[in-house]
Protein backbone atom coordinates (compact mmCIF):
# COMPACT_ATOMS: atom_id res chain seq x y z
CA UNK A 1 0.00 0.00 0.00
CA UNK A 2 1.41 3.36 -1.01
CA UNK A 3 2.10 6.04 1.61
CA UNK A 4 0.23 9.36 1.34
CA UNK A 5 2.29 11.77 -0.79
CA UNK A 6 2.70 14.32 2.02
CA UNK A 7 3.93 11.70 4.48
CA UNK A 8 7.44 10.95 3.14
CA UNK A 9 9.20 13.76 4.95
CA UNK A 10 7.92 12.35 8.25
CA UNK A 11 9.81 9.09 7.58
CA UNK A 12 13.04 11.09 7.35
CA UNK A 13 12.16 12.92 10.57
CA UNK A 14 11.41 9.60 12.30
CA UNK A 15 14.79 8.19 11.27
CA UNK A 16 16.50 11.34 12.56
CA UNK A 17 14.56 11.25 15.83
CA UNK A 18 15.67 7.67 16.48
CA UNK A 19 19.28 8.37 15.50
CA UNK A 20 19.44 11.42 17.77
CA UNK A 21 17.98 9.54 20.76
CA UNK A 22 15.00 11.88 21.16
CA UNK A 23 12.25 9.26 21.37
CA UNK A 24 11.51 9.84 25.07
CA UNK A 25 10.71 13.54 24.77
CA UNK A 26 8.82 12.93 21.55
CA UNK A 27 6.55 10.35 23.22
CA UNK A 28 5.84 12.81 26.03
CA UNK A 29 4.84 15.44 23.45
CA UNK A 30 2.51 12.95 21.75
CA UNK A 31 0.87 12.14 25.10
CA UNK A 32 0.34 15.84 25.84
CA UNK A 33 -1.32 16.48 22.48
CA UNK A 34 -3.41 13.31 22.79
CA UNK A 35 -4.76 14.55 26.12
CA UNK A 36 -5.51 18.02 24.76
CA UNK A 37 -6.90 17.09 21.34
CA UNK A 38 -7.63 13.38 21.36
CA UNK A 39 -11.40 13.88 21.26
CA UNK A 40 -11.11 14.87 17.60
CA UNK A 41 -9.80 11.44 16.70
CA UNK A 42 -12.91 9.45 17.60
CA UNK A 43 -12.33 5.74 16.99
CA UNK A 44 -8.76 6.31 15.85
CA UNK A 45 -7.72 7.24 19.38
CA UNK A 46 -7.16 3.49 19.96
CA UNK A 47 -4.76 3.26 17.01
CA UNK A 48 -2.92 6.33 18.25
CA UNK A 49 -2.60 4.72 21.68
CA UNK A 50 -1.39 1.43 20.19
CA UNK A 51 1.31 3.19 18.15
CA UNK A 52 2.38 5.11 21.23
CA UNK A 53 2.56 1.89 23.29
CA UNK A 54 4.56 0.16 20.56
CA UNK A 55 7.12 2.95 20.57
CA UNK A 56 7.26 2.96 24.38
CA UNK A 57 7.76 -0.82 24.51
CA UNK A 58 10.49 -0.59 21.86
CA UNK A 59 12.20 2.34 23.65
CA UNK A 60 12.20 0.43 26.93
CA UNK A 61 13.57 -2.67 25.23
CA UNK A 62 10.51 -4.75 26.17
CA UNK A 63 9.35 -5.42 22.61
CA UNK A 64 11.86 -5.62 19.77
CA UNK A 65 9.97 -7.98 17.44
CA UNK A 66 8.85 -5.07 15.29
CA UNK A 67 10.60 -4.44 11.98
CA UNK A 68 12.60 -1.24 11.56
CA UNK A 69 10.21 -0.10 8.78
CA UNK A 70 7.11 -0.65 10.94
CA UNK A 71 8.73 1.19 13.84
CA UNK A 72 9.69 4.09 11.58
CA UNK A 73 6.18 4.20 10.08
CA UNK A 74 4.69 4.24 13.59
CA UNK A 75 6.98 7.06 14.70
CA UNK A 76 6.31 8.93 11.44
CA UNK A 77 2.54 8.57 12.00
CA UNK A 78 2.93 9.96 15.52
CA UNK A 79 5.12 12.78 14.18
CA UNK A 80 2.42 13.61 11.68
CA UNK A 81 -0.17 13.66 14.47
CA UNK A 82 2.08 15.94 16.52
CA UNK A 83 2.82 18.36 13.69
CA UNK A 84 0.48 21.37 13.62
CA UNK A 85 1.50 22.13 10.02
CA UNK A 86 0.71 19.09 7.93
CA UNK A 87 -1.50 18.67 4.86
CA UNK A 88 -4.47 20.17 6.75
CA UNK A 89 -3.23 22.36 9.64
CA UNK A 90 -4.77 21.45 12.99
CA UNK A 91 -6.23 24.91 13.48
CA UNK A 92 -8.86 24.15 10.80
CA UNK A 93 -11.53 23.25 13.33
CA UNK A 94 -12.35 19.59 12.97
CA UNK A 95 -11.00 19.35 9.44
CA UNK A 96 -7.43 19.70 10.64
CA UNK A 97 -7.58 16.25 12.17
CA UNK A 98 -8.99 14.46 9.13
CA UNK A 99 -5.55 14.10 7.60
CA UNK A 100 -4.15 12.92 10.96
CA UNK A 101 -6.85 10.24 11.03
CA UNK A 102 -6.07 9.29 7.42
CA UNK A 103 -2.37 8.87 8.20
CA UNK A 104 -3.06 6.86 11.37
CA UNK A 105 -5.44 4.64 9.37
CA UNK A 106 -2.81 4.18 6.64
CA UNK A 107 -0.16 3.17 9.21
CA UNK A 108 -2.60 0.78 10.94
CA UNK A 109 -3.60 -0.84 7.61
CA UNK A 110 -0.11 -1.00 6.17
CA UNK A 111 1.42 -2.59 9.25
CA UNK A 112 -1.61 -4.57 10.43
CA UNK A 113 0.35 -7.82 10.81
CA UNK A 114 3.02 -6.22 12.99
CA UNK A 115 0.44 -4.32 15.04
CA UNK A 116 -1.61 -7.51 15.51
CA UNK A 117 1.54 -9.28 16.73
CA UNK A 118 2.12 -6.43 19.18
CA UNK A 119 -1.51 -6.66 20.37
CA UNK A 120 -1.01 -10.40 20.92
CA UNK A 121 2.15 -9.68 22.91
CA UNK A 122 0.26 -7.09 24.98
CA UNK A 123 -2.40 -9.74 25.75
CA UNK A 124 0.28 -11.97 27.31
CA UNK A 125 1.53 -9.29 29.69
CA UNK A 126 0.59 -9.18 33.35
CA UNK A 127 -1.57 -6.30 34.61
CA UNK A 128 1.48 -4.88 36.40
CA UNK A 129 3.60 -5.07 33.24
CA UNK A 130 0.86 -3.29 31.28
CA UNK A 131 0.57 -0.60 33.96
CA UNK A 132 4.35 -0.11 33.82
CA UNK A 133 4.25 0.09 30.03
CA UNK A 134 1.43 2.67 30.12
CA UNK A 135 3.44 4.87 32.46
CA UNK A 136 5.17 7.56 30.45
CA UNK A 137 8.88 8.16 30.98
CA UNK A 138 9.88 11.10 33.12
CA UNK A 139 11.08 14.15 31.19
CA UNK A 140 14.81 14.53 31.15
CA UNK A 141 17.94 13.49 29.34
CA UNK A 142 17.46 10.63 26.92
CA UNK A 143 18.55 7.32 28.31
CA UNK A 144 17.06 4.44 30.14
Amino acid sequence: MKAPWFFFRFFRLARSLLADGRLREFLLDVARKKERRGQWLGGFREELHLLQLLCLAWWRGQYRQVSQQALLASIAGLLYFLSPLDALPDWFLGLGYLDDIAVLAWVARSWRGELDAFRAWLATQSPQSLADLERLPAPGPEGR
